[in-house]
């Protein structure tokens, strides 16, 4: 089938089998390297829009804990989901969008006079870094005790590896 597939980690195997779906297995695709599976350049804009997100996420985490209106960065994060959304369908440059959301997270009266507030740092995965269900609304848990989150982008996460054989 073109795609690899690899010795599935040993609790998601024990919940299929649970599940009564022991024949399950899951395809790994690696996007820098898609084969015959997907065209290059879809790859290549999976990976940009990626690296898109994590950037828009770190961003809303950065801002959301000194906003003075509350709510206003929810707003803006799903405005900026939508612009993201609507250059892919578009075939729109995603850097330019950025380069517009930033722009507009900048627009965002914030409070950071009592400077920056007890952080938390989320690592791990996307699923484990902006998937709610994953990590159990860990984002409201932060807001709710007067933190900020951080988590690292997609551009980051290679020197967490770099980090560790140094």
């Amino acid at each position: 089938t073109g795609v690899q597939t690899c010795a599935l980690p040993i609790f998601s195997s024990m919940a299929f089998r649970n599940a009564g779906l022991e024949k399950l297995k899951i395809g790994l695709v690696n996007i820098m390297s898609p084969g015959d599976i997907l065209p290059q350049i879809l790859s290549f804009r999976i990976l940009e829009s990626n690296i898109v997100g994590s950037l828009v996420y770190k961003l809303y985490f950065r801002v959301k804990p000194y906003e003075t209106s509350p709510g206003e960065t929810d707003r803006l994060f799903e405005q900026s989901t939508q612009k993201i959304l609507s250059a892919i369908e578009d075939g729109e440059d995603l850097k330019e969008t950025l380069k517009d959301i930033v722009a507009d997270f900048s627009l965002i009266d914030r409070d950071e006079s009592g400077g920056r507030k007890p952080r938390l740092g989320l690592l791990g995965d996307l699923y484990v870094k902006f998937n709610e269900v994953v990590n159990q609304n860990l984002v409201d848990a932060v807001d709710e005790l007067g933190g900020e989150l951080i988590v690292s982008s997609m551009t980051e996460y290679p020197f967490h590896f770099y980090d560790a054989e140094i």
